[in-house]
């Protein structure tokens, strides 16, 4: 594990476990280099895209709670909505990003990256302003990676649970998980314990991201972008959720059944085949970015997983790399 961190220039915590065997859980470099504090198994990161995987198991959760349903018009949940694209729309293709909505969220980060100006937004009007546009395309008819498409999800769950998003993450996921070190964060991360801070580099000197790129964080972004965890808290979710009870086995087949083959797409995440295995066993890989915050999160069906977590805006391919050179290592044993 050394020798892969060393080849990456890598900053921040690895987890490598089997079922619930930790084979490997370390951390390299600094989780904040103000103040000294070493990247642990205990540092909390940004996961970024891993949020719309969280978003979309706690969707499946209320599936099998018989609350809400993947193919019913999204006007069942929110009356308020626009109805000629309303009818049109369901939890299926958002979360497949087959809806159609233009990805009007990013667009306005992009005009404006200040995220202090949305930060009291709340989630209904965050539908309202980055996730009601005309569509661009007829739902299901083909992909395209849309932010908007779970703040219309987010809404949904609010909706349907009387909670806020945090909330409903916090009752329907963290909680019956067991999780210590996870949830939907606070407008400012780095309020928030063993939390790593973000770095646009660390050679030849440091440099902290611009706080307005990293708080505070609207409500909005939850289903998105919004989760934090650590690799010990990643590796009890990929292993319970993928492997356990928590959803039922019709919600587990869901998240390993690609809907977009072109993308390897299933369900707020992707699933590929492990090349030059035989049999080939199938992997849930994904690579996930917010901002300087990098993180890979590896469930193969034969029980291993791989977490490995970042704060210093480290090449996604790279990532990519340093979890392929671990799985082959895995397999060379």
């Amino acid at each position: 594990m050394r020798d892969t961190a060393a080849k990456a220039d890598f900053n921040g915590s690895i987890l490598v476990a089997h079922n619930t065997q930790v084979l490997y859980s370390g951390g390299f470099g600094k989780a904040n280099f103000e103040t000294g504090a070493a990247a642990t198994e205990k540092t909390k990161y940004q996961t970024g895209s891993f949020s719309k995987w969280v978003a979309s198991v706690v969707v499946l959760r209320l599936v099998d709670e018989g609350k809400l349903s993947l193919t019913a018009p999204v006007s069942t949940y929110l009356p308020a909505y626009r109805k000629d694209t309303g009818g049109q729309l369901t939890l299926h293709v958002l979360m497949s990003h087959t809806s159609g909505l233009p990805n009007e969220v990013i667009a306005a980060f992009k005009k404006d990256p200040d995220l202090h100006h949305y930060e009291n937004l709340s989630t209904n009007d965050a539908v309202a302003r980055f996730a009601s546009g005309d569509l661009a395309f007829p739902p299901g008819t083909r992909f395209e990676y849309a932010h908007s498409n779970w703040i219309v999800v987010e809404a949904i769950i609010e909706q349907i649970t009387g909670m806020t998003y945090a909330q409903a993450v916090d009752t329907l996921f963290v909680k019956p998980l067991g999780l210590r070190s996870s949830g939907v964060m606070p407008k400012d991360f780095m309020t928030l314990p063993n939390a790593a801070q973000s770095y646009s580099s660390i050679l030849p000197v440091p440099k902290v991201v611009p706080s307005a790129r990293t708080y505070p964080f609207p409500a909005f972004v939850g289903a998105f972008g919004g989760f934090y965890s650590d690799t010990a808290d990643m590796a009890v979710i990929l292993h319970r959720v993928y492997d356990g009870n928590f959803l039922s086995e019709t919600s587990r087949k869901k998240l390993w059944t690609v809907n977009v083959p072109a993308e390897n797409y299933t369900y707020g995440g992707r699933v590929q085949s492990e090349a030059g295995v035989k049999p080939p066993h199938m992997m849930s890989w994904n690579n996930n970015s917010n901002g300087a915050h990098k993180s890979l999160a590896v469930h193969v069906d034969d029980g291993w997983d791989i977490l490995i977590l970042n704060n210093t805006t480290m090449d996604q391919e790279a990532l990519n790399t340093m979890g392929k050179d671990i799985l082959k290592a895995i397999r060379s044993d």
